[in-house]
């Protein structure tokens, strides 16, 4: 397979000091994909950090071996739809699951071959993420986009055959990594709409389901979201955090800045503070050091040492560009954002490298 490089032409930028590692800035990774591609979603392999998959506006994956010097792309089997999100099985590596926009695909050889999951009636729909329960890697849920669910099947004395179906936006579940799916949250009442899900990484069957009119819990993995459980009412939530050392510390990111719970989310107090007046889209907890927190915002990136109490602006590219997401290395604790230029690393060498454009 090719594999495809950087021409660098290079900017030095003073280092920064914002907590993630002693002293660094940011290295390109992506800027574009062959012509005109973008980065829309990045995983890190949780046991190899050299080990980055990307996916891209156009439907390509991309994987690289040493930490996003040189890449390959790995698309046998996917459709040409925009990736909007991977993730890799916290127990086997080689098992990798990617949602687009025309279905969900999964890989069981690290990547050389994928295969559509086809047996949850979500294969040719879109599915805006998919994320992989870190107590039990034999599940998965996955926020499913205007698909047609079958709810019955009935048979009549001739043998004929007929099916109850219903259209629905929500949340569907696997326990068996997709070879068969259940629909557990129907969200496409009252303007809800499903926007993101986290699995609570110590607590079994606990999940959080962050919606356009506020946020619901389940503790019973997805069967039931109790409607008197809704927290941040007529708040839109645009991602979620859980605390990976202390369960009980919640972060919810809303159009209207940032939220924290320090009781599993039974009550919610805000902590945007100084950040500046804008939608938080992405935030992630250092799992070094949990009061540092990192958050991404369409008026750059910012950190706290605090635990949101006060924030500080990311210098350099970082902090002038707006974030799509971003993603923390659990083993090394190097630092990503994917952003509308391309995806961006951490370094220790205190130099950005931009100007980037994907060759082979």
């Amino acid at each position: 397979m090719k594999k495809y490089s950087f021409y660098h032409v290079a900017f030095l930028i003073p280092s920064i000091t914002i907590g993630i590692l002693a002293i660094y800035s940011y290295q390109a990774l992506a800027k574009s994909v062959r012509t005109g591609e973008f980065v829309t979603a990045m995983a890190v392999d949780p046991f190899n950090d050299k080990e980055l998959y990307v996916g891209t506006k156009k439907g390509d994956v991309f994987k690289s071996d040493d930490g996003g010097e040189t890449w390959t792309p790995i698309n046998n089997g996917l459709k040409k739809k925009e990736i909007l999100s991977i993730a890799v099985d916290p127990n086997n590596k080689k098992t990798i699951y990617c949602s687009t926009g025309c279905g969900a695909f999964k890989s069981v050889n690290g990547g050389v071959s994928w295969h559509v999951i086809s047996g949850c009636g979500i294969s040719d729909k879109e599915i805006s993420a998919i994320v992989v329960d870190p107590t039990d890697a034999s599940t998965f849920y996955a926020i499913a986009r205007n698909c047609v669910w079958v709810m019955a099947l009935f048979g009549n004395e001739a043998g004929e055959h007929r099916t109850a179906s219903s259209m629905c936006d929500g949340l569907v579940r696997s326990d068996d990594k997709g070879k068969t799916c259940s629909f557990i949250g129907d969200f496409s009442d009252a303007g809800l709409k499903l926007e993101c899900i986290a699995v609570d990484p110590t607590k079994r069957n606990t999940l959080y389901a962050g919606t356009r009119r506020g946020l619901y819990k389940s503790t019973d993995k997805g069967e039931s979201f109790p409607s008197y459980d809704r927290r941040l009412d007529n708040s839109h939530i645009t991602s979620i955090a859980i605390d990976p050392r202390d369960n009980r510390k919640i972060y919810a990111t809303t159009t209207e800045g940032i939220f924290k719970s320090t009781d599993e989310g039974d009550n919610w107090s805000g902590i945007t503070n100084n950040l500046p007046s804008t939608e938080v889209v992405s935030l992630v907890v250092d799992p070094i050091e949990p009061p540092k927190l990192y958050a991404g915002t369409r008026l750059g990136a910012f950190s706290s040492k605090d635990g949101g109490r006060t924030w500080q602006t990311v210098q350099g590219d970082l902090g002038r560009l707006a974030i799509k997401s971003l993603v923390i290395d659990l083993k090394k604790n190097a630092l990503y954002a994917v952003t509308a230029d391309g995806a961006l690393k951490s370094t220790e060498d205190g130099e950005l490298r931009a100007g980037i454009v994907w060759h082979h």
